[in-house]
């Protein structure tokens, strides 16, 4: 289902999940002799933005920019992608947010308060493969500027809610949307 938030909607119509208990333990396998080893984290710095993910699974980003991505190339978070169980971004000034959770199939819940997605031109593959992602929060989104959002939601097969909210949420520059919402099956 699909929700547009109204300004005068009681809080309790928005599904948003921000925290999430992790109860397994996030290991690593070893390229050198193919044992398990636990997870303890990683870290960095990608062109303007700084990224933590913690050894419980709970990826941060902030500053204020861009992170590097091209063609075939994707956020160095990335690497540490099926790692990822919860995410918070605190982003301001950043004109692509494509590829953000590339590969994130873990991801259960994501904070998306604090990015600013008023200067956004391309939201391409945002959420691709996000396959653990049920309820996504998108309200507070303003995509007045995006031109690209295929494949933005693309593979999420249990996403159920996503929540928008009227005009901030607009697609009229929005020039391609191909495979938007492909293998979306719940």
């Amino acid at each position: 289902d699909v929700y547009v938030e109204e300004e005068n909607i009681s809080a309790n119509t928005v599904v948003s999940e921000n925290t999430l208990a992790v109860n397994e333990d996030l290991t690593d396998i070893n390229a050198e002799d193919g044992t398990e080893e636990p997870f303890t984290g990683a870290s960095g710095k990608s062109d303007d933005l700084y990224w933590n993910i913690t050894a419980d699974g709970h990826l941060t980003i902030t500053g204020e920019g861009n992170y590097g991505v091209t063609y075939g190339q994707y956020p160095a978070w990335d690497a540490y992608g099926e790692y990822v169980l919860t995410a918070e971004v605190n982003v301001e000034n950043i004109t692509r947010t494509d590829f953000m959770f590339w590969r994130c199939p873990n991801l259960k819940s994501v904070d998306l308060s604090g990015l600013d997605t008023s200067r956004v031109t391309t939201m391409t593959h945002m959420f691709y493969t996000c396959s653990s992602l049920e309820n996504l929060d998108l309200s507070h989104f303003d995509t007045r500027c995006v031109t690209d959002m295929s494949y933005m939601f693309g593979g999420c097969s249990s996403l159920q809610t996503l929540v928008v909210k009227g005009d901030n949420f607009s697609t009229s520059k929005v020039d391609d949307m191909a495979a938007m919402f492909s293998g979306c099956s719940s």
